[in-house]
Order: C-alpha cells, then structure tokens, then sequence
C-alpha cells in the first residue's frame, strides 16, 4: 500500500518541539522545549504559540478539555486550556516529571524520571505521588491501558511497568536490549537506533491519523523542527516500520513480570 507523508514547519530552528497531542478544539498541542513554549497547530498547518515555562516536554489532553504537560526544567506540571490560559503546579525540587497521560479515574497520569515514582494530578491540583520498587530506572513514558491501569516505561531498568489505582505495581522485563521510550496500548519504541535514522519519542492520534515530532538533530536523515503527518488509520505498528523504527516491542505482558505491594 502507498503512503503520503507530509511535513509541516512548525516553529524556528531553535525552539524544538517534542511532545505533541490532539486537543478537544480539532488542533494539534505541541511543547516547545528549548524555547520553553506550547504550540496550538490546526490540521491546515496554522500555528499559534504560547509562553509555557521551562522545558516543556510531554502533552496530553486532559479529561477537562485542557492540555497538561509535564515541565522537566523546573519541575512542575502545566495546564493550558483551548483558550491558550495557563496554570501550574508545583513538584518536589529534582523529580524531573517527563510522562503524562489521561486516567481512568479524571485524573491526569505522570512520571518522575529522577525519583522513581509515578503521580497523579486532580483537574483541582491535588497531587499524589507513588514510589515504585526500582531505583534509577529512568521512568518515562506512560498511557493508560486498556485495563484501567497505567502502563510505563522504565528506561534505564530495561522494564514495563504496570501500577493500578491504589499504587500497587508490577514489573514486567524486556528480553534483550532495548532503553523502551515511548508507550502506546499497542507498542512500545525504544530510543535507540542502529542505522541512527530518525528516533520519535512518541506517537500521537488526530483526527484518525497519527502524527509524531520529527527530530534527529545528528542524523543525515534529520528533519529538524517540523512534524511529520501520515494520513491512514493504519494501525501504530505499520506507521513505525514506515518511518524506519528499526526496532519494535510489541507491548505483552511477560511472564517473569512480578508484583510489588
């Protein structure tokens, strides 16, 4: 089957925009990390940009029609609504939040990467933060799952995680080497490539087609600042080899998995 891949520039060359999602306005929300901004991007290319605080990275919309983001710079979590108004809340000095999605429970989802701990975050700001049975794991992505539970990737461990709602954990190894990233109810991607082509961190749904950042700032294949754009509803696993992941896991429970109370 033949695919139509379009680009679209997004930004100048310093800004870097990294971590994308679909809104509840029909837009495309971006984080801007080097210039510490959030992008609104209609599906016709026109952008608008806000001021955001410091290294912006993960988006995700919320149950409240807002945006939330993770700010890994200054170690706090962000709230844009539609309408560009911004909020923020406060993390402990040094958890480096990356991680953020939606729950099942109206709550958003995210990680610490330097503390190992998941949070969750009230549309109201109250937080609570769960330690999970692993030190330097680097926790990074994470999605709610089709259980109801949420699902994590622990980079540096080389691991799946699960925690439900009350914080109990499981940890499931991945065979073989692979520094898992980015995390869908489908798949995961690792960060590392042989052949060093492009390497998205993540992989986002917008109006039944699926949209990533495009970055390779060392590769002879680099698209710089700008977001690539496949229009099919094929399934993540197809868009990946397309855009020559070279390395793919599909996300299955392992049966060396172990639970952690």
């Amino acid at each position: 089957m033949n695919r139509v891949v379009e680009e679209f520039s997004v930004t100048d060359a310093e800004s870097g925009p990294y971590g994308i999602s679909a809104g509840a306005d029909g837009a495309l929300w971006l984080t801007l990390v080097h210039s510490g901004e959030i992008a609104r991007m209609t599906v016709d290319g026109v952008v608008e940009r806000y001021p955001a605080g410091s290294r912006p990275t993960i988006i995700a919309a919320g149950v409240d029609e807002a945006l939330w983001f993770t700010r890994s710079g200054d170690d706090h979590i962000g709230r844009i609504t539609t309408g560009g108004v911004m909020s923020e809340f406060a993390l402990p000095s040094g958890s480096g939040p990356f991680g953020m999605c939606a729950g099942p429970d109206e709550t958003m989802w995210f990680t610490e990467m330097n503390t190992d701990r998941i949070g969750r975050i009230t549309p109201e700001g109250r937080i609570v933060r769960f330690e999970l049975p692993v030190r330097d794991a680097f926790p990074s992505m994470v999605v709610c799952g089709p259980d109801d539970a949420l699902w994590f990737t622990l980079n540096q461990a080389n691991a799946i995680g699960r925690t439900d709602l009350d914080g109990k954990t499981t940890l499931y190894p991945v065979p073989g080497p692979g520094a898992p990233v980015g995390i869908t109810p489908n798949a995961t991607f690792p960060h590392r490539h042989p052949n060093h082509t492009a390497s998205p961190s993540a992989l986002t749904a917008g109006c039944g087609q699926r949209w990533k950042p495009a970055q390779s700032p060392v590769s002879r294949h680099s698209h710089g600042n700008r977001l690539l754009h496949s229009p099919t509803t094929t399934p993540a696993r197809h868009t990946a080899q397309e855009c020559r992941l070279s390395h793919f896991l599909r996300g299955r429970p392992h049966p060396r998995g172990r639970t952690v109370t």
